[in-house]
């Protein structure tokens, strides 16, 4: 406990480059979540914790702020119901009235607007990210179940 508190001091009382209040809260968060991980989670070769005990439960950690309507703050920045399948239209169908002048994309357009449709609404419904996408393989789908791996 001695060290806890003198590292929380140390954060919070040196000159160069001083801990805002958030900083330190958040600094001490990790150490908490390190602690439990090795006293609950991680195991020697005997299964017995790496930690007996988790110091770290016993530290105060008061929440400096509030944590933020997260829902609020994105209204507007994400795609409803109807703005996903509109976009996924527009992939599929309206997409080439925009490139109509140029032969080149129009083509590529019409080779692969259903895949390009398929992908996006994978992305868009799945919450798979784009790296994950691109590495997913047809052997990785479990199309009985309607399952795909999960990604670490």
């Amino acid at each position: 406990m001695e060290d806890v508190t003198g590292y929380r001091l140390y954060l919070t009382t040196r000159r160069e480059g001083a801990n805002s209040r958030i900083t330190v809260s958040r600094k001490l968060s990790s150490l908490r979540s390190l602690f439990h991980y090795l006293s609950q989670i991680a195991e020697d070769e005997n299964f017995y914790p790496l930690l007996k005990r988790n110091i770290m439960a016993k530290v105060e950690n008061k929440r400096i702020h509030k944590p933020k309507d997260t829902a609020a703050k994105l209204k507007g920045k994400i795609l409803e119901d109807e703005e996903l399948l509109d976009f996924i239209v527009y992939i599929h169908e309206g997409y080439a009235a925009d490139v109509a002048d140029n032969k080149q994309a129009l083509f590529a357009h019409e080779l692969n607007k259903e895949r390009d449709a398929c992908i996006a609404s994978l992305i868009l419904n799945s919450g798979l990210r784009v790296s994950e996408v691109v590495n997913l393989n047809i052997d990785d789908l479990d199309l009985g179940n309607k399952n795909a791996p999960c990604f670490p």
